[in-house]
């Protein structure tokens, strides 16, 4: 005798069910009528779930909406765990180029017209630019960060000198055989350190 409808099941009843069950395999038609059955199922539950009225009130309702997983980005637990999980992690060069371009000049947030470079040298404004850093690190990378001149003088952070003068010699800005390793104590020692060499020609 079937059980009437609406009576929950026993946790004993179900568990029996379950014993009587444990080990038997359905042929591929009895499966196949399972799976008919509960598609048509679900589908008979949708459509009686919600009317198409009540669905449409719903969706209007929702609309402009953000969904709720794009709210994590906007906390600051949330950016702070992107953080961390990126820290340390070597960007390409490729991807480096991508997000200076796409700071510089009237892109940047610090952007005020152009007047800052009234006041910087050209050096000064290179300097800050992701082409500069890369020749930067590459001459440190050919020397193995040591200082070209290593003795018992060296003192304070490496620099990156260039041996030709940046000012009279600008197709050799960025070439990496122009750049040498030094401390900032032998830096400063060199003839051309900040423009001493041109200064001394003009003096002559």
């Amino acid at each position: 005798m079937a059980r009437p409808k609406g009576i929950p099941m026993s946790e004993e009843a179900k568990d029996l069910i379950r014993q009587f069950q444990k080990g038997r395999t359905r042929s591929p038609e009895t499966r196949a009528r399972m799976s008919v059955a509960a598609k048509l199922r679900s589908e008979e539950h949708y459509a009686n779930s919600r009317s198409p009225e009540a669905r449409a009130k719903a969706s209007a309702k929702m609309k402009g909406r953000k969904p709720w997983h794009s709210l994590r980005s906007t906390t600051e637990a949330f950016r702070e765990s992107r953080r961390l999980i990126n820290l340390g992690r070597p960007k390409s060069i490729e991807t480096r180029l991508k997000m200076a371009e796409s700071r510089r000049g009237e892109k940047s947030h610090l952007w005020k017209g152009g007047l800052s470079k009234e006041h910087y040298r050209e050096r000064q404004n290179a300097m800050q630019t992701v082409e500069y850093r890369l020749w930067k690190e590459s001459v440190f990378n050919q020397a193995g960060n040591i200082c070209a001149l290593e003795d018992e003088t060296c003192s304070g952070p490496l620099q990156a000198h260039h041996i030709q003068s940046w000012t009279e010699f600008p197709e050799l800005r960025y070439e990496v055989s122009n750049g040498q390793c030094l401390c900032k104590d032998h830096h400063q020692r060199t003839d051309n350190f900040a423009g001493r060499a041109l200064a001394l020609t003009k003096a002559a």
